[in-house]
């Protein structure tokens, strides 16, 4: 095995010709980097760990000494051995290195596949929460409404795609494998809907969410409410129970309004039995902080928009065409976006 040392730093570089990685530079990470950068006027060569501190990626990153272009050494083989370092991480639940590793793949140029996104950022989250995640280690991924949702692995897909409570769309529903006797059985449904901002406080909808539910459920029993901020929009948490044919449920009903003019409201509906919550609840927040818009947008694709005169995405005209409708998390606006452009964004998050 060639051994170098960093310039900056002093760590150990691997260099190793068996393609999975050298086992005592595997064994010690904070010793030892697997991927790293070289000058080649002057030749001295960079760790991960301090090309990630100057949060520069290799190409555009410059020598410290005689300031040409770094570029990256043996990329595609070492990147190979730090990809199964990262699903060794994510096996583990150690998600502060995910995300590390994740973030060094990304400053070397290494495209990360839709799963390795998915896992960066929801390791992402857990850490801005300052609280470790023992429960989801799934990721779901829906292509049709560009939705990512991490789940427990005693769960499973029980339907997906519905559009049977119109103007209310259903993504996904998941529900707990192991079912106790004469107990509900934990559930986990994603509705979207289109709304008119009319300009009100969130506060006005919580309330007629009340009044609703109340109508609608036996015993109903209002237990919190709250406003927050999910994905940086404006977000109502309501928690509340009421009887089943089962028993007592208690539910979690979060609710994220997306966008200006018209919104794309994402729902989360947590259920389970009451007498459960404490072991629940803290599964569902989980859910809710790893929930992710697959390239920052959300597609609804059972809705067209018509009168559109060219696509958001690709700025073709498409005026004499239905389009379909999509939220750009970031721009904050009902977009409309072309049949091309709709299937590029599944085909990029296929893996394709």
């Amino acid at each position: 095995m060639a051994v170098y040392k960093c310039t900056e730093c002093d760590r150990n570089i691997s260099v190793s010709a068996v393609p999975s990685g050298n086992q005592v530079a595997l064994d010690a990470p904070d010793q030892w980097s697997i991927m790293h950068a070289l000058c080649p006027s002057c030749g001295i060569r960079l760790c991960d760990a301090c090309i990630q501190q100057s949060g520069r990626a290799v190409g555009v990153l410059s020598c410290p000494r005689c300031q040409s272009t770094l570029e990256a050494v043996d990329r595609d083989a070492s990147a190979h051995i730090v990809v199964h370092q990262m699903e060794e991480a994510w096996s583990q639940k150690n998600y502060e290195r995910v995300y590390n590793l994740c973030q060094r793949l990304s400053l070397f140029n290494v495209v990360l596949t839709k799963a390795q996104r998915m896992r960066r950022d929801f390791a992402a989250k857990v850490l801005k929460r300052d609280q470790p995640c023992v429960d989801c280690d799934q990721v779901y991924v829906n292509h049709e409404y560009n939705i990512g949702l991490p789940y427990p692995s005693g769960w499973r897909v029980v339907d997906e795609n519905q559009t049977n409570q119109m103007p209310w769309t259903m993504p996904v529903c998941l529900c707990a494998i192991e079912k106790k006797d004469d107990q509900p059985n934990p559930y986990v449904t994603i509705l979207t809907n289109i709304f008119d901002d009319d300009g009100s406080p969130l506060s006005v909808y919580m309330n007629k969410a009340q009044q609703d539910l109340s109508g609608h459920f036996a015993n109903f029993e209002m237990i919190g409410a709250r406003e927050t901020l999910h994905m940086g929009w404006p977000s109502a948490w309501l928690t509340y129970e009421y009887d089943s044919d089962a028993g007592r449920v208690r539910e979690l009903n979060v609710t994220t309004f997306i966008g200006r003019g018209r919104q794309v409201a994402i729902q989360f509906l947590g259920e389970g039995a009451a007498k459960d919550q404490a072991q629940l609840f803290p599964v569902f927040e989980q859910m809710i902080a790893g929930i992710t818009l697959l390239n920052g947008w959300i597609v609804h694709p059972h809705v067209q928009l018509t009168g559109v005169g060219e696509c958001s995405m690709c700025h073709r005209s498409v005026s004499h065409d239905p389009v379909t409708c999509g939220m750009s998390l970031e721009q904050g606006r009902l977009c409309g976006i072309c049949h091309d452009c709709a299937e590029k964004i599944k085909a990029q998050q296929e893996g394709v």
